[in-house]
């Protein structure tokens, strides 16, 4: 069983596409903890998270990785990306595009009059150090604006991507 949690308008086919929002290709729809809650142990293969995290309070966050460890198999798959808040703060202070007060300013701190509120941020050291802390062993790490062609969008720029497996 392969779960895609805050699916969005992004599902990907052939998962199970889990959201708050009742959008289209969602498949279910409910707090993605909540959901993993109804889920027997070790039942889940792979966990896919795209810019989810940055939404949930700490208690939250946490309450969900446990969640998340629990639900996969020995040997399943969690990858999360989400804003690199460190790179995200830089481009805010350099500025090289004039986007401080749109881009940048709604990348910190979301957009809290659309649901998109964004109480905190990680780095991939945090990501890393909070993952293997749970007891997944990470596999790869990256910081995708240094892996992004020339003339990307300014959006990937300031992501990160953290794999990892269940021991």
């Amino acid at each position: 069983m392969r779960l895609n949690l805050g699916s969005g308008r992004q599902p990907i086919p052939g998962w199970i596409n889990i959201d708050v929002l009742p959008l289209g290709g969602v498949d279910i729809v409910g707090d993605a903890g909540a959901v993993l809650g109804t889920f027997a142990p070790e039942t889940v293969t792979e966990i896919f998270t795209s810019h989810m995290i940055e939404h949930l309070n700490p208690g939250e966050w946490f309450a969900l990785l446990r969640e998340m460890v629990r639900v996969l198999r020995p040997g399943g798959t969690l990858t999360i990306e989400c804003p690199d808040v460190k790179r995200v703060c830089e481009c805010f202070v350099a500025d090289t595009l004039g986007l401080r007060w749109t881009w940048w300013h709604h990348c910190l701190y979301g957009d809290p009059n659309n649901g998109g509120a964004q109480p905190q941020g990680f780095t991939i050291m945090r990501l890393r150090d909070e993952l293997e802390a749970a007891g997944l062993r990470i596999t790869r790490s990256i910081p995708w604006g240094d892996n992004q062609p020339e003339g990307a969008s300014v959006a990937v720029k300031y992501n990160l991507r953290v794999e990892a497996v269940k021991p």
